[in-house]
């Protein structure tokens, strides 16, 4: 008997600790920003500045870089899946101030 129960044990055992462990290592959640947010903030912040249209297409250029720069970092951080706020209803964590945050420091960071 214990022949046969002993592999058996061992086999749920396995099967339980490679469950946790590619759990641990591959799952991601969900969150949501608010693009309209993140958006209004640079605006309302380079809004002030009198900028030429090269510098306006600078900024543009380098905001958007930002963005895209930051939403790949936080989601590789915080294993998340971003989406922008209207695509999910409720219960999601919202990281539209993390990625605010972050986009300021690139901007500052690169110039």
């Amino acid at each position: 008997m214990t022949k046969y129960f002993m592999p058996l044990v061992g086999g749920v055992f396995g099967a339980i600790l490679f469950f946790v462990a590619y759990s641990a290592l591959y799952t991601t959640s969900l969150g949501v920003v608010q693009m309209d947010v993140i958006i209004a903030t640079h605006i309302s912040s380079e809004g002030a500045n009198e900028l030429s249209t090269d510098e306006i297409e600078k900024s543009a250029t380098a905001f958007n870089s930002a963005l895209n720069d930051s939403i790949k970092s936080i989601s590789e951080k915080y294993k998340v899946n971003l989406f922008v706020s209207p695509a999910i209803v409720s219960g999601v964590p919202d990281y539209t101030s993390l990625v605010i945050e972050d986009i300021k420091n690139r901007m500052d960071r690169d110039g």
